[in-house]
């Protein structure tokens, strides 16, 4: 059921912000297709073995208990961010804007999902626009995401992991 999924999303998210390195999954039960969806997305999100990345930066959801956002960058390279948002609600849709703090200007964001009904990763037809460091987009009730900002190489001097900051601001 998605609610494994979610909730495993959700766990492996915790897990990368509090530096846990491993996890393991013990199925008791042959249907575990949203579990495993859960995984990739950190994973293996594109089909193409790119995941989540290997330093978390600070990610903010203005305490609203039903999202989660996880974000990363691959060691130094801030040219790209990865965030997971989670959509726990089950029958109410959520308008996000998702902000991101930083020297760098962010172009688009790539968007790969997993929802009900569909426990297959799928990458949406549409990236995501992101203007003035900024993007706006819906998620579907009960559902995950991952969100691939990218940037110009052009624009890198003088930043620093240090400077990224991922707040989702309630639309709703």
């Amino acid at each position: 059921h998605i609610s494994g999924g979610i909730a495993t999303a959700d766990t492996l998210g915790i897990f990368a912000k509090f530096g846990v390195h491993m996890a393991c999954l013990k199925p008791n039960t042959e249907n575990i297709e949203y579990h495993k969806s859960a995984i990739n997305i950190y994973t293996n999100y594109d089909g193409m073995g790119n995941g989540f990345g290997d330093m978390f930066i600070d990610s903010d959801n203005g305490g609203d208990n039903m999202s989660s956002v996880y974000s990363s960058i691959d060691g130094d390279d801030i040219t790209t961010v990865k965030t997971v948002i989670i959509n726990k609600n089950r029958t109410t849709k959520k308008n996000v804007t998702l902000s991101i703090d930083s020297a760098i200007d962010y172009e688009a964001a790539e968007v790969y999902c997993f929802s009900d009904g569909a426990s297959e990763i799928a990458r949406l037809a549409e990236d995501v626009v992101v203007t003035d460091n900024s993007a706006e987009f819906e998620m579907e009730p009960l559902s995950v995401y991952m969100l691939v900002f990218r940037s110009s190489m052009a624009e890198l001097e003088d930043t620093s992991p240090d400077d990224e900051l991922v707040e989702e601001v309630p639309a709703d």
